[in-house]
């Protein structure tokens, strides 16, 4: 019985493989890569030379991106830049949602100056398996990201981050119970860490 459990498993795999990574997802990554442009003027990543003159199509190869082997959908995305450019780029969840899948969001120092208009992080509670999301070193004030993270109940790791002139402390005590209090409606009750990094 093991070895047919095996045989499946490795035919999906090559199942999976074959056919790279859901077409959604890849349209969404260069939707994702086209607003970043269009906002900050700053090439994240050559995606869409990747998809088109390479003909390298399977964006779970594409730097940045981290897809599950067992089901072809994209977990992770690592946006994180070495500092902020351009005029700050408005969040748009949207652009997250086909990723349905997705464990870990990595916005660090993306330079997000807010959001546009209903596209807010709280809407990211629509993808059940966010786990992490790092947002350190950004324009918005770690209290205003915390009140629309608040939502996402599966968040289990907060990364905030502030810049140096940027004051912001702390309540404390700082606990789990605070964290359900009425300011956060109950949400962030799966959460064991969060950073508060600068």
């Amino acid at each position: 019985m093991g070895n047919v459990k095996f045989l499946l498993f490795v035919f999906f795999l090559i199942l999976i493989m074959a056919n790279g990574c859901w077409e959604e997802e890849r349209s969404a990554l260069l939707d994702l890569q086209a607003s970043i442009i269009s906002s900050n003027s700053e090439l994240l990543v050559d995606w869409a030379g990747y998809n088109n003159s390479n003909g390298f199509t399977d964006c779970c190869f594409w730097k940045r991106v981290k897809c599950s082997l067992e089901t072809g959908r994209v977990i992770k995305l690592n946006l994180k830049t070495k500092f902020g450019r351009g005029d700050g780029w408005r969040f748009n969840a949207s652009l997250f949602l086909p990723f349905k899948s997705l464990q870990v969001l990595v916005l660090s120092s993306r330079n997000i100056i807010g959001w546009t208009k209903n596209e807010g992080f709280s809407k990211l509670r629509q993808l059940p398996n966010l786990k992490e999301v790092d947002l350190q070193y950004n324009s918005i004030h770690p209290q205003v990201l915390l009140s629309s993270l608040c939502s996402i109940s599966s968040l289990e790791v907060l990364k905030l981050g502030v810049d140096v002139d940027t004051s912001f402390s702390i309540p404390t005590p700082y606990n789990s119970t605070s964290m359900k209090s009425k300011k956060c409606g109950g949400g962030l009750s799966n959460l064991r860490e969060l950073w508060f990094e600068g």
